[in-house]
């Protein structure tokens, strides 16, 4: 009995074993993650370009035609260039290519002796003379035909100094006189590039010397009178052909 007992016991121990064991989890190890699969490959862009500011507009060039606005038989330039020409101060860089030779634009002269100014602009009062030469700027005529002597609208004109004034009807004439008068070129006023290209003419550079020997001594006479003889020099080169440069600069 005794080893029967010992037999039985042994048998349930090794049933309780084998229990256990059925009773424990089996831990299954989970699959290895699939490896990523490789992003498509993109297409490298090109790095944003600056943007490049738009260059400045090119200078106005010189007007060579005659505004469409004006009475018959007068040519003057186009309506934006007046104004652009008027709105300042003085430009007589400009205004010696308006008298120069061969130019198209129609000349006007004082019948008599003229306080006026450039309603356009602050420009003082300036005397004008009789006889005196100037360029027409605009002269609209609402009747038509052909004006010589006074009347109609008004005359825009620019002198040879640069400045600009309106002028009546009665006021100006066509016809040229014997000599005429001009308004003197303020010589230190002009640019360096058209003093150089005025002084490659031999009577320009000696009266152009004289003008300043007088002025620096301070007698408001004797420079009057030689500013008048270099402004004479000036018109005789553009006379004969002389050329100076377009200084269309802002002012």
């Amino acid at each position: 009995m005794i080893k029967g007992s010992s037999a039985s016991r042994a048998l349930q121990s090794i049933f309780v074993i084998l229990a256990g064991c059925a009773s424990q989890p089996v831990r299954v190890e989970p699959p290895p993650a699939p490896a990523p699969e490789p992003e498509p490959s993109r297409a490298v862009e090109p790095a944003p370009q600056p943007t490049v500011a738009a260059s400045a507009e090119p200078p106005p060039a010189f007007p060579d035609r005659c505004a469409e606005d004006n009475a018959q038989g007068i040519c003057s330039p186009p309506g934006a260039f007046v104004q652009d020409l008027c709105s300042g101060h003085a430009r007589p860089d400009v205004a010696l290519l308006l008298f120069a030779k061969g130019s198209p634009w129609t000349r006007a002269y004082l019948r008599l002796n003229v306080e006026a100014w450039y309603p356009g602009s602050r420009s003082p009062k300036a005397t004008l003379q009789l006889g005196e030469e100037v360029v027409v700027l605009h002269h609209p005529n609402s009747n038509g035909g052909i004006i010589i002597n006074g009347g109609g609208a008004p005359f825009d004109v620019i002198r040879l100094d640069g400045s600009c004034a309106s002028l009546s009807g009665e006021e100006v004439t066509l016809k040229r006189p014997a000599s005429p008068k001009h308004a003197a070129v303020p010589w230190r006023q002009l640019d360096p590039k058209v003093r150089g290209a005025l002084l490659s003419d031999p009577t320009v550079t000696e009266t152009s010397t004289a003008y300043d020997e007088a002025c620096r001594e301070g007698a408001a006479p004797a420079c009057a009178k030689a500013g008048n003889k270099l402004t004479m020099a000036i018109l005789e080169f553009l006379a004969r052909g002389g050329k100076v440069p377009p200084m269309l600069r802002s002012h």
